[in-house]
């Protein structure tokens, strides 16, 4: 699969087809549609990836994750859980500002397809 990314007009080699489904990746790339976008469907999504937010998902729509993940985070019947790996909100405890690189401000993808 060919991509050109926003700031660079050259295609970039993906090899999605040798990702199994349920592989989890950090991402430090754009993981939200432009504002007024409407039937957006963004590059990552595109490539068979998604945010790991503990969204509900139909087994018959994402039918390899579902068999990768089965009820592990939650769901039961038709529908289950992806996993939830959001950075949590400051707590206000004293923790310094994050380091340059620092992998809690990357988002976390789920391979689905």
């Amino acid at each position: 699969m060919e991509a050109h990314g926003i700031n660079n007009p050259f295609p970039v080699r993906i090899p999605s087809n040798d990702i199994p489904v349920g592989s989890v990746l950090a991402f430090a790339g754009e993981i939200s549609s432009p504002e007024g976008a409407q039937q957006y469907v963004s590059p990552m999504q595109a490539w068979g990836w998604m945010l790991c937010d503990g969204r509900m998902l139909t087994v018959s729509q994402y039918p390899a994750l579902f068999a990768t993940l089965g009820y592990r985070y939650g769901g039961q019947n038709d529908q289950f859980r992806i996993p939830d790996y959001r950075p949590e909100p400051a707590s206000g405890t004293g923790a310094g500002p994050s380091k340059v690189n620092d992998i809690r401000d990357a988002a976390y993808i789920i391979k689905f397809s």
